[in-house]
């Protein structure tokens, strides 16, 4: 994930952000009834999962758990041109039906709240910061086994410190972690 990717301004949310997805389904439940009803004769292309014993598959673990995938990105191929419109819509091609013009209308009702738009744009700042807390992180963990791999070829802590920006105190903690056996005793430089 590129650490500059932003997420969304509010502005620009549809139906298929997930927070606005929930938000609104949270908010409207025979919407979500609606939604989540198999709109087919037959059942692809939804597929239908329920947790079932693998060794035999007559033993059901009616733990009401389900899970149902669709290809949004197939509504061509859906038989019903309700679900066609559905999955068009929420692929983001536009309303076209009575239902994805009633959901478009939630959306849009639902960017005038002022609440959500103040918990979306925390969450969205929260993320950005995560991203940027993970970058970071992930290039501290990439100098510290740099440091790690050239002191075990037995450059020395100076010249790791200068050449891959972590402080000399540091480096000399990363080889204090590291079996003396497995560094060499004398560092021999060489040029090419």
């Amino acid at each position: 994930m590129n650490k500059n990717e932003k997420s969304p301004s509010w502005e620009n949310l549809t139906f298929a952000n997930n927070f606005l997805f929930c938000k609104i389904l949270e908010s409207e439940r025979e919407l979500c009834r609606r939604l989540l009803e198999d709109p087919f004769s037959k059942e692809l292309p939804v597929y239908f999962f329920e947790n079932t014993c693998r060794d035999d598959s007559t033993i059901k673990l009616n733990d009401c758990a389900y899970k149902l995938f669709f290809n949004a990105g197939k509504y061509d191929k859906m038989e019903s041109d309700e679900a066609k419109k559905l999955f068009k819509f929420i692929s983001g091609l536009g309303a076209e039906s009575e239902l994805t013009k009633s959901i478009e209308e939630k959306v849009n009702f639902a960017k005038k709240n002022m609440g959500w738009r103040k918990q979306y744009m925390t969450w969205q700042q929260t993320i950005d910061e995560e991203k940027e807390l993970a970058f970071e992180d992930g290039k501290e963990a990439k100098a510290v086994e740099t440091a790690e791999n050239f002191l075990r070829e037995g450059l020395p802590p100076e010249m790791i410190a200068r050449c891959i920006g972590l402080p000399l105190e540091r480096v000399m903690q990363i080889a204090e972690t590291i079996p003396a056996e497995s560094i060499p005793k004398k560092a021999v430089l060489t040029s090419i």
